[in-house]
């Protein structure tokens, strides 16, 4: 069950924009129990280890919900992934998307590769039509306008996937009634990602803890 200092620290975070930022920069243990330290829910490092020991979100989703931290919703059934969707997903050239990352925004090669990998299960969760509405990291996004900014080869790729084009809805950024319209379908693509492709859906450890905090646009 998930620890009730991890539980009490959450709800604080969700309260306080400029904590919540800092845990999503987060990517250890030990820095997520120093600014719980700070917050005055004292959670320690083995705690939060232990709260995502599994790793997995549809666990870990089901010990917030025993524990009244999020409300019970109707998760993405477990699926086996199907073999087509994912070679047609897997065939997209996106290495003209990893040199523009690494050339000119100066990403390291493993992020970029990282963030392409996740784009691509992004993808197939549309291609398969695991989830109704997407909701991409603010990394999984970048990859999607790097991808859109080749025009003609994105809108190929959406009609050899997907039988259609792909639009992009971007959010405001401003607007928190966005934010509270895109958490649900935010944390189902998060469930699915993970139950799917058994990584974290976000890169570290404090985005994964916000895990209904959207990142960005919708599909």
């Amino acid at each position: 069950m998930l620890h009730q200092n991890v539980a009490e620290f959450l709800r604080k975070a969700r309260e306080d924009s400029s904590l919540a930022e800092q845990v999503r920069n987060t990517d250890s243990y030990e820095g997520l129990s120093g600014l719980s330290r700070h917050a005055g829910s004292g959670a320690s490092a083995q705690e939060f280890e232990a709260a995502f020991a599994a790793r997995n979100a549809r666990v870990l989703a089901q010990q917030m919900i025993r524990t009244g931290l999020i409300e019970p919703a109707d998760l993405p059934a477990p699926q086996a992934r199907n073999a087509e969707v994912l070679e047609a997903v897997q065939e997209l050239n996106l290495e003209p998307v990893i040199t523009q990352l690494t050339n000119r925004k100066e990403w390291d090669p493993g992020r970029a590769a990282a963030a392409v990998r996740r784009y691509r299960g992004f993808l197939y969760l549309k291609a398969a039509d695991v989830v109704e509405t997407l909701v991409p990291t603010s990394e999984v996004d970048e990859i999607w306008h790097q991808h859109i900014l080749n025009t003609k080869q994105y809108a190929s790729d959406c009609q050899r996937l997907l039988g259609e084009f792909l639009h992009h809805s971007p959010t405001s950024g401003v607007d928190p009634n966005e934010s509270l319209r895109l958490q649900d379908p935010y944390f189902h693509t998060w469930v699915a990602y993970e139950s799917l492709f058994g990584e974290p859906y976000e890169e570290t450890i404090g985005a994964a803890l916000l895990n209904r905090w959207p990142a960005a646009g919708a599909a």
